[in-house]
């Protein structure tokens, strides 16, 4: 991986005072970056005869902050240029963008988020096609302080998820199973404990409506209180865990009601070695028939060990767990049967540190899957690559 960024590596307290291109009011921070630069020997997880090829992704980008009286409006956007050497059906040409306006009046500050995207990367790792795909989302909120500590974030948003007309997945058409609408509304309230601590807690409803798929069509409520912690606290990152509840509208597809969290901490020991921890649980819409929608359960830690002079070992490991949710009428004769998919990776590797926004890195990835529902589901593969990060101070 190639990163050049003009802000790399960075704790920014004031991104538009730093970044280096100015014209007028607006500020620029342009980067672009090439990743996944090696080997990946089955690039199309297949447990039998596993293709290798020599891959690359190319992805220049920019933020952008402007000013307008007492308006602000700040934007980023991208463009992925994904390279295969031999099979250039999986090349592609990736888009995402965001914008947002806020208008800051003294206790309030009323937004609007607009944000797109058009890829065609796996949809996850339930999903080994590389399809088009599409989100575009459109929110409108207001911030309010509420006395010096306490701030209330309450936003209404919506989105459309899409699929292009002919994509399919083992015989089923993606469009006609995943495509939908997920309209809501998030309250969210802040306080600071500390300058370097903030509890929160964040309550939302949902709606999501498929054109195609009726039977996937739910409401869900989520009540997730956190902590965030900030670049400088001992821990840093964040901890926020719920409880959800998912109710489909057709009568034939389970509810679920339980955990719901998001997790990414932080922790530097003895100025040598950083260790990183995450986790999350969510629901996560399904393309199989009968099974229309499962509970990922992720957990994966990371470690960077400064061993010598400027030099660093990696290694990282993960685990994700897709929980299938069937509907009623096929589990009935089989009441004992769970499908549970297991998606696993782990990594290591060597890095040199030039200065903190300049680094070099060699590293190994494996990754597997293991269902118990068909051997054509199972897969394993390797990927080889080198990184190089250079940032503009």
């Amino acid at each position: 991986m190639l990163t050049v960024s003009a802000a790399a590596a960075q704790s920014r307290s004031d991104p538009a005072s730093e970044a280096p291109m100015r014209l007028g009011p607006l500020r620029l921070t342009p980067s672009v970056s090439l990743t996944n630069f090696g080997i990946d020997s089955n690039v199309f997880n297949e447990v039998d005869n596993p293709k290798r090829d020599f891959t690359a992704t190319l992805s220049p980008g920019t933020e952008a902050r402007l000013r307008l009286r007492r308006a602000r409006v700040i934007g980023n956007g991208g463009v992925d240029f994904v390279y295969f050497s031999q099979y250039a059906s999986q090349r592609s040409l990736n888009l995402h963008g965001e914008a947002r306006l806020e208008l800051p009046l003294n206790v309030f500050v009323p937004y609007v988020v607009s944000s797109s995207l058009s890829t065609r990367e796996r949809p996850g790792n339930e999903i080994d096609a590389r399809v088009r795909q599409s989100a575009n989302t459109m929110t409108f909120g207001t911030n309010i302080q509420v006395g010096g500590k306490t701030s209330v974030d309450i936003a209404a948003r919506t989105s459309q998820t899409g699929f292009d007309q002919d994509p399919t997945f083992l015989g089923i058409n993606l469009r006609e199973a995943l495509s939908h609408r997920t309209s809501g509304v998030t309250t969210t309230v802040r306080y600071n404990m500390t300058p370097l601590t903030k509890l929160v807690v964040r309550a939302e409803t949902l709606r999501d409506s498929f054109e195609f798929s009726p039977i996937r069509n739910a409401d869900s409520l989520r009540v997730i209180p956190g902590v965030e912690l900030a670049t400088f606290a001992l821990v840093t990152g964040r901890a926020h865990v719920g409880f959800q509840k998912f109710r489909p509208l057709d009568s034939t597809v389970p509810a679920f009601a339980g955990v719901a969290a998001d997790v990414e901490l932080g922790y530097t020991l003895l100025n040598a070695t950083r260790l990183t921890v995450r986790a999350d649980r969510d629901i996560a819409y399904s393309y199989e028939i009968t099974e229309p929608y499962y509970v990922r359960t992720g957990l994966s830690g990371a470690v960077a060990r400064h061993v010598r002079g400027q030099w660093e070992i990696i290694g990282n490991i993960g685990r994700q767990r897709l929980a299938y949710q069937s509907i009623r009428a096929v589990t009935a004769p089989l009441t004992n049967f769970r499908r549970t998919d297991v998606v696993s990776n782990y990594g290591t590797g060597v890095a040199y540190r030039l200065d903190r926004s300049k680094r070099v890195e060699l590293r190994l990835d494996y990754y597997r899957r293991r269902s118990p529902v068909a051997l054509y589901r199972d897969y394993d593969g390797f990927r080889l690559g080198t990184s190089v990060t250079y940032g503009f101070r």
